[in-house]
């Protein structure tokens, strides 16, 4: 029984854009986020004070992760791979098909937000992913992996327990498996189907670790390619 393939496709997309960033700034030489060999070259990063997220700012955090346009797009795209392996194989081909995926893929996508929103607001934990305060890409990259597991609470933003963000990706699943799902699939489909919601987490956390500096010095590349920093467009002016 094939449960929950969306979720690690999406990791794999995720993982393709940061490694392929990865290798292409190594392959130029760029000080970059890989700095295995060169960590003298890249200056330590250092972090933001912390501000506790009011009642307001949980609530837009709520909204955007139900509505933001990459959460949007992670449905469409979740439900055209379905839609193209005929899955479930109860549903209908066609529009009437993709409506019936499209439907449970947001219901499901809801239902974990609205968990993480209402655990997060109970237990005072901040369930937001904050990038790393150092500098390397393992040390980088063991933060993103493990963040699931973790959460902030307090003034101060302590780490504790993640449990918003351990239990969360599986609200969603028992709903769709409970709810509209065919009956062929029970509790332990829904628990596989968490897990490669908390692996899709996973796999978010370290795009949002890296592809940030990824695109910001792509950017910085194409603005010098195209003087476009340089109003007078001569190539060797400062």
């Amino acid at each position: 029984m094939r449960i929950g393939f969306r979720q690690p496709a999406l990791v794999l997309l995720a993982m393709t854009l940061v490694l392929s960033g990865m290798a292409r700034g190594q392959s130029s030489g760029d000080a970059g986020i890989f700095s295995g060999a060169r960590k003298r070259v890249v200056p330590k990063r250092t972090s933001e004070p912390y501000h506790e997220p009011t009642q307001k700012q949980r609530l837009q955090i709520y909204r955007a992760q139900m509505f933001a346009p990459y959460s949007l797009a992670s449905v469409m795209f979740v439900s055209g791979l379905q839609q193209a392996e005929h899955y479930p194989q109860e549903w209908q081909e066609g529009w009437a098909g993709f409506g019936q995926r499209l439907a449970s893929n947001t219901g499901t996508d809801m239902a974990n937000a609205t968990a993480r929103y209402l655990l997060s607001d109970a237990l005072r934990e901040d369930a937001r992913y904050y990038r790393c305060a150092c500098s390397g890409f393992w040390p980088r990259l063991g933060h993103a992996f493990f963040s699931p597991a973790m959460a902030r609470r307090g003034a101060d933003g302590h780490e504790v327990l993640g449990v918003p963000n351990l239990l969360a990706p599986y609200a969603g699943p028992f709903a769709s498996v409970y709810g509209w799902y065919p009956s062929r699939y029970d509790w332990e489909a829904a628990f596989r189907m968490g897990n490669h919601g908390l692996l899709n987490e996973i796999g978010t956390n370290i795009s949002l670790e890296f592809l940030p500096s990824i695109l910001h010095r792509r950017g910085r590349r194409w603005e010098r390619r195209l003087h476009l920093g340089n109003p007078s467009g001569a190539a060797g002016a400062p």
